[in-house]
């Protein structure tokens, strides 16, 4: 768009002028958040809220995401004038339990005192103590479990902010007023006064007990972050010069001293200073093979050790540690909206008053129709009130982007937000980056080639003392090519696309690429071993212009590449290599994986132009590198997936994260992004038939052919239904393999 710049190769966006803004707040809506029309009001209101940029409010976490300059205790207080009680998130874990203890006790307590009315109802016993035993305990419904409710309907009614409480309230409401005024002035209504004690009992109990099993499913959708933060073991073992004690590991700070035992879990995240173990890092990088840790090596927590015994000392405690921010991407996506989530918003913004409003006309039809029967006009107003339920339609996206981002991270995928998951759908074109992506990243050098007048070792100390500087591939490659003893290097600099320099003995020395020497005037000697051997890539050395040699690298392809490059393009996508490396090496990758599109010598700056043309021709773009000299293009495609692996998983670039067998994430990430998206399209649809057949039905157009109304009663356990029905179809997705 013509803003960015280009500093060694990479796309640097000017800082925007003004005050800093400070991280999202984020809020638990503790009561008041139970439908798309709750979610709707409360975005609007926020947004009218002075220092407020943006606010997300999620039907499923029941949670709200506030961009902007406020205070979280000005925010509460304002919500609170609106119907909403909030707080502050602390944890997820107690907030969760809190809540569906609360729901639970008030669904069990309405539904006991619900059963014997609709026992009586029912049974049609009329009897005058009978309907009193149904007046007074469909009351104690309505004032006890119900009274939350009701307030917050009423409320709503009141500020003209209607929602789904403000449409129980009207149905709970009139049924219970009407059932009063047909018990105490029967001659009012004609032949048949209505007695609906039950039904007004029951939309409450079946709202209720269907919002707690709402959110007993939905809660299920966060497993794998609740498994992921549980792996953190309690206890931890603290070394001090008084010996060693137990203490929570909670309580441990940066600095401190830590023993593991064989066996034990990591407590923490830190640095090898005693002893040598293997390390199971399967829960972070999905690699089964245990990683070998010895002296100065780092660990994570809630890593398993091995047969030996460490001492590490405490780097990344709490939020900080690589767990800990591992969870809150999780959580994160799963807070937030996709492009398809824009249709629930518009239709949740009016669905409540046109519903309001069909359940006027339908009352009035049912007068002007059928004068003498005020009860078929209320009966079939109530249901329509009641049946119309919003709550399915706010959930049907959520809870399927809670469940596809969880499930992603136990598969090794980390989203970093919802519309991620839905671009990812859309994909068409996958742009590979080579090393460490289609191969292993572990390249060893195979041959080196000094220039006339240079030493193999002294060619092999100058390379290996200026690769210490980087912790690139290639430059580790270089690092274990020389054993010997290293020279101090210094002014270490990394050169994106092209290599790395150092000053080295009083010289610069240059390694990198052939772009790198003709840009600084060396003359490269040329290298017949170059295409004879298995090389498959070389890198070049030169000190003050002056061409010092070569050494010539092999990077093995992934043991799986070939056959999930296979996967993909039975996917139906086209599959495109674009690599910094040489012509020749790229051509010698892409035959051995079956890739035939390729880009060679590319810097970041060409990667990230193949992708914009892509993209200019209506393709759907992923990129798929390493997240450092691709950061780039990973940025510019729709869907930039990096690769991480370690204590860099939280910390890489692009939308998601690869961990482990990052290749097959790829696959996966798009098969669950349709996967995802499927299941939100079944939900909408689901969803809208529900309310097409429902509304109709409910205000009496089969009354002609069965001479039945719907009984509000049972178009509250279809509400109930239809929104648990949506929950359970976006759990499916915690079953999706790729």
């Amino acid at each position: 768009d013509g803003c960015e710049t280009l500093v060694d190769g990479i796309a640097v966006m000017p800082t925007p002028p003004g005050p800093s803004v400070p991280p999202p707040l984020s809020l638990d809506l503790i009561e008041g958040l139970h439908c798309a029309a709750c979610v709707a009001r409360a975005e609007r209101f926020l947004a009218t809220v002075p220092g407020v940029t943006a606010a997300t409010v999620n039907l499923a976490t029941r949670q709200a995401r506030i961009t902007g300059i406020i205070t979280a205790e000005d925010l509460i207080a304002r919500l609170a004038t609106a119907g909403f009680t909030a707080q502050v998130t602390l944890s997820a874990d107690i907030d969760q339990h809190v809540r569906h203890q609360t729901a639970r006790r008030s669904a069990l307590l309405a539904a006991l005192l619900t059963a014997p009315v609709m026992i009586l109802g029912m049974t049609h016993i009329h009897h005058p103590l009978a309907v009193l035993v149904e007046a007074v305990a469909s009351a104690a419904v309505l004032a006890g479990s119900g009274r939350s409710v009701l307030t917050r309907g009423f409320i709503g009614l009141v500020r003209l902010r209607p929602d789904m409480d403000a449409l129980i309230t009207l149905g709970a409401g009139s049924a219970w007023l009407a059932s009063l005024g047909g018990w105490l002035l029967p001659q009012w209504w004609g032949q048949t006064p209505p007695i609906f004690f039950e039904s007004a009992a029951a939309i409450v109990a079946f709202a209720l007990v269907g919002r707690w099993l709402e959110g007993r499913a939905t809660a299920a959708t966060a497993d794998a972050v609740t498994a992921l933060t549980r792996r953190q073991p309690t206890i931890a073992h603290l070394v001090t010069a008084d010996g060693e004690r137990e203490v929570p590991a909670a309580q441990l700070r940066r600095g401190d001293r830590v023993r593991i035992r064989p066996g034990e879990a990591v407590p923490v995240d830190g640095v090898v200073v005693e002893g040598q173990s293997d390390i199971d890092e399967s829960l972070i990088t999905g690699e089964a093979l245990p990683v070998a840790k010895m002296l100065g090596d780092q660990v994570v927590g809630g890593t398993t050790n091995g047969v030996g015994a460490l001492v590490i000392t405490a780097e990344a405690v709490g939020a900080a540690s690589v767990l800990a921010r591992i969870a809150a991407l999780v959580r994160e996506a799963q807070s937030g909206k996709p492009p398809i989530a824009r249709f629930a918003d518009r239709v949740a913004g009016v669905f409540v008053p046109v519903v309001a409003v069909l359940a006027g006309i339908t009352a009035v039809v049912w007068l002007v129709c059928v004068p003498d029967r005020h009860d078929l006009a209320l009966q079939a107003a109530v249901g329509v009130l009641v049946i119309a339920c919003p709550c399915a339609l706010g959930l049907a996206t959520p809870t399927a982007i809670m469940v596809a981002v969880g499930r992603a991270a136990e598969l090794g995928v980390l989203i970093r937000n919802a519309a991620t998951l839905e671009a990812a759908a859309h994909i068409d074109t996958v742009l590979l980056d080579k090393t460490g992506t289609l191969t292993t990243g572990r390249p060893q050098v195979v041959a080196v080639e000094p220039a006339a007048g240079i030493a193999a070792d002294d060619l092999c100390r100058w390379a290996a003392s200026v690769a210490m500087t980087s912790a690139h591939p290639l430059a580790l490659a270089l690092r274990t090519a020389w054993t010997g003893e290293l020279f101090a290097a210094q002014e270490g600099v990394a050169l994106p696309g092209l290599g790395m320099s150092a000053r080295v003995e009083g010289k610069m020395i240059l390694i990198g690429n052939e772009r790198l020497m003709l840009e600084n005037g060396v003359s490269v000697g040329t290298s017949d071993a170059l295409n004879n051997s298995q090389a498959t890539s070389e890198v070049l050395v030169a000190a003050e212009g002056r061409w010092l040699g070569r050494f010539l690298v092999r990077d093995e392809p992934l043991p799986r590449a070939a056959a999930t490059i296979t996967t993909l393009r039975r996917m139906g996508l086209e599959l495109e290599l674009v690599t910094g490396d040489r012509r020749s090496a790229a051509d010698q990758l892409a035959q051995q994986v079956g890739i035939s599109a390729l880009t060679a010598a590319a810097q970041p700056h060409d990667k990230l132009e193949r992708v914009r043309a892509l993209r200019a021709q209506g393709r759907h773009v992923a990129m798929v590198g390493d997240g450092i000299n691709d950061a780039p293009a990973l940025a510019a495609a729709d869907c930039g997936m990096a690769v991480g692996s370690g204590a860099d998983v939280a910390a890489a670039a692009g939308d998601v994260v690869l961990m482990g067998d990052h290749l097959a994430g790829v696959a996966r990430t798009i098969a669950l992004g349709r996967a995802c998206l499927a299941t939100i399209r079944r939900n909408l649809l689901g969803a809208s038939l529900y309310n097409v057949l429902a509304v109709p039905i409910a205000a009496g157009v089969l009354y002609p052919w069965t001479g039945q109304l719907l009984d509000p009663m049972w178009a509250a356990a279809a509400m109930a239904a239809s929104s648990l029905t949506v929950v359970l179809s976006s759990l499916g997705l915690k079953n999706f393999r790729a």
